[in-house]
Parts: structure tokens; sequence; C-alpha cells
């Protein structure tokens, strides 16, 4: 399992392609190696593929809205084939999806698509935040969504923190999960008036049994992703993120 920054993290510091070689840069001096692209300044595939190479930086995934995935899907597969990527993550539903009826449906056109990238030699993940953990009768919105016995060509990158936040178990659904979480958001928790991120390893998550589901479902890039950083500065916070999973025998290269 591979050690990766989800660039949203540093989107602040990525508005101009000036801005995001620099920061690319700064990513590579901490260690990171491997990106997964979103939040970043809009410029076309090719060119950021020569920004990556020339950083020494490998894209292993990137985010793509819901729309674009199901409208746009042939469009998807070719930027992805240009950027060498071959995880299509959908960061989010239309806050009009988030229910019964609408995850059933996002899951279908999730799975459509799913099926069109495969063909293309991608495959297609889903990505949680806290809402997905809604119950509806018996099964979560995550369950609908994502039921194994419906949704052939659709996977997860579990995100750790929304897990948490959402009152769920996210060893427990790395598990769940099994055989189709390529990427895993390794995102911490801890409590200062309010639920807050922090550095990986720095907060309340139970890492052990996180990793080890992790390994046992397959996961290939465990992704550190701050959307914020209260009790730190942020760089500081990559750089702990960092040195703490590779402590954990995570791999760099």
């Amino acid at each position: 399992m591979k050690i990766g920054l989800q660039l949203y993290s540093v989107r602040e510091f990525c508005k101009t392609e000036e801005d995001l070689v620099t920061t690319l840069s700064r990513v590579v001096s901490i260690g990171y190696r491997y990106v997964q692209v979103s939040g970043i300044v809009s410029l076309p595939a090719k060119v950021l593929r020569k920004i990556f190479d020339d950083s020494g930086l490998t894209v292993c995934s990137t985010h793509e809205s819901y729309e674009k995935i199901i409208n746009e899907t042939s469009l998807v597969a070719e930027n992805y084939h240009t950027l060498g990527a071959d995880v299509v993550a959908c960061p989010g539903l239309p806050q009009n999806l988030h229910c019964a009826e609408g995850y059933e449906t996002a899951g279908e056109q999730l799975d459509a698509a799913g099926k069109k990238l495969s063909e293309a030699g991608l495959s297609l993940v889903y990505h949680n935040h806290a809402i997905e953990f809604t119950r509806y009768a018996k099964k979560t919105g995550y369950e609908i969504l994502l039921d194994p016995e419906k949704r052939e060509h659709l996977g997860t990158e579990l995100d750790t923190y929304w897990v948490q936040f959402g009152g769920a178990d996210p060893a427990q659904w790395i598990e769940w999960a099994s055989g189709r979480a390529p990427l895993c958001h390794f995102k911490d928790m801890t409590f200062k008036d309010t639920q807050v991120m922090v550095a990986v390893g720095e907060g309340n998550l139970n890492w052990p049994r996180i990793l080890d589901a992790c390994r046992k479902a397959g996961t290939r890039y465990a992704l550190v992703e701050l959307d914020s950083s209260p009790l730190l500065p942020l760089w500081e916070s990559l750089q702990i993120s960092f040195e703490r999973m590779k402590e954990w025998g995570l791999e760099v290269e």
C-alpha cells in the first residue's frame, strides 16, 4: 500500500499553473510520490501530465463530478489515459440524490458508467462523506449506493474521517468493501469543542484496525487528505502524516 496525497489538501496553493509547479515541488520535498488530483487549477490533461512528470509525481486518480462521469464517460477515460491514472473517483452526489431512491438511481448510473470505464481499462470508485451513513429502514445510503449484489463496476474510496463523523466504524466498512477498495482517504479526527481534522496518527481513529482492514481489502493507495488543519500549520500536518504512515510500513515509492 503506497502513501499518496489528495491535492485538495493544498488547493489554496494551486490556483495558477505557476503556483501548482511550486506547490508540487514542496509536496515532493516532504516525500510524497503519488497524488490524487482535485481542487487545483483547471488545465488540459496533457499539460498536467507534463507538470506532474517534471515534478517526479505519479497521478493515481482524480476526482470527477458525478455529472461528468455519467454524461461524459468517454472523455473521462481519454483524460485518464493521458494522465496515466487508472482509478476514477466520484467525490459525492448532488444534494437531491441523498435519499433512498436517489442512492438507488445514482448506484445504477454510476455502475453503468463504471462498466464503460472498465472496458477502457479503468475502475470507478465512490468517495463518501458522513451523509451516506443516514439510515433508511435497515440500510444506510452507503449500502444502497454500493450494494455488492447490484454494483459490479462500482467500488469505494472510503474516507476514514467522514465515516467516523457519521457514527460508523471505518475498518468495518473497508472490510465490507474488500476487493473493491483500491483507494482510501486517510484522515484523522480529534475533539476540540467539536470534531476537527488532524495529522494522520494524531487523533482518535483506530489506525491498527484500519491498516489491517485496508491490507486485507487490497487497498493500493492510502491518500492523506486534510480539508483543513486548525490545530497546526497545514504543511506541518502533511509532513507528520507522511512520516507517521512511513513508520507504519506503508510504501513511499
